[in-house]
């Protein structure tokens, strides 16, 4: 509401848009989350953080290309912004672009050593590469990053399946259970 009010008052603030997004995102409203991002962006063109969210809550929705677009134009606007470059690798991903997907997730991982979610990503499509070894370290990374991190447990179990270590891998769904 104190976002609307804001908007009333001065309809071209481009970060109440932004925040009454990300709101909106929180709420499952998402047509309404879109639709401020993109007011957001109209306000301020060089609103990166803004260009990040609309491409990530483009992916979301499916929308791949828009997303790819909103996100290259957040990482031309920001390069140093590692969930730009994360979103980016999750679109590759999704569009099946494997070896883009490591470029992105390396490069988030490079800006933000830290960055769970990137190493998650990474070991996801590392095990979908078939690099066992590579996306084990990258999940176990993942997980001493965020030891509740659910889909890192996953992944990690799928990767110990693939490579026949059931054991590990049914442990792993454990974990991933538990957390859920």
């Amino acid at each position: 509401d104190a976002y609307r009010q804001a908007l009333a008052a001065n309809p071209a603030f481009a970060d109440a848009h932004f925040n009454l997004g990300i709101v909106q995102q929180k709420l499952q409203e998402l047509d309404e989350a879109e639709t401020s991002f993109k007011a957001a962006i109209k306000a301020q063109p060089n609103h990166a953080q803004a260009w990040c969210n609309l491409g990530a809550l483009q992916a979301r929705r499916g929308k791949l290309d828009e997303a790819h677009a909103a996100l290259r134009q957040a990482i031309r606007l920001a390069p140093e912004m590692a969930d730009a470059h994360h979103n980016l690798g999750n679109v590759h991903k999704d569009a099946l672009r494997m070896s883009q997907a490591v470029q992105s997730f390396a490069q988030a991982i490079l800006l933000q050593p830290g960055h769970v979610d990137a190493h998650q990503g990474m070991g996801q499509v590392l095990g979908k590469l078939r690099q066992y070894q590579a996306a084990l370290a990258s999940l176990k990374h993942a997980i001493q990053l965020d030891a509740q991190h659910v889909d890192a447990w996953i992944d990690l179990g799928n990767v110990h399946k693939e490579v026949g270590e059931l054991d590990e891998a049914l442990a792993c769904f454990e974990h991933a259970d538990k957390f859920a």
